[in-house]
């Protein structure tokens, strides 16, 4: 499997080989900030119905919002310190791997993860 991708709509999670053998500890980390953008999709649905705006779920935004459960995650659960510092000094644009200011297809195309 090449990429890693969250698929709200399904309620489908994949997750390519580079993340799911890094580490144990990784992979919960990945999966615990993953599964909050599922939340933040599902609780405004909940809350107000669709259509939902891109940005409550992903984007920027969003990314920091789940770096930070993520974060709590490898603490919790006793990940080495780069770990948790390198979640934490993130700037949330590592959805934009093309470069171009926002999450589209082709940032699901380049991702090796």
């Amino acid at each position: 499997m090449k990429n890693q991708a969250l698929d709200v709509y399904n309620k489908i999670y994949l997750v390519g080989d580079k993340t799911a053998f890094h580490s144990v500890e990784w992979l919960s980390g990945i999966i615990a900030h993953d599964s909050n953008h599922s939340k933040l999709y599902w609780d405004y649905i909940k809350n107000n119905g669709p259509p939902i705006p891109n940005d409550i779920w992903m984007g920027q935004s969003a990314e920091l919002i789940c770096n930070k459960i993520q974060a709590k995650c490898l603490e919790r659960i006793g990940a080495p310190r780069y770990m948790i510092d390198y979640v934490i000094s993130s700037n949330g644009n590592h959805f934009d791997i093309n470069k171009n200011g926002k999450y589209d297809y082709q940032d699901d195309e380049l991702r090796n993860w």
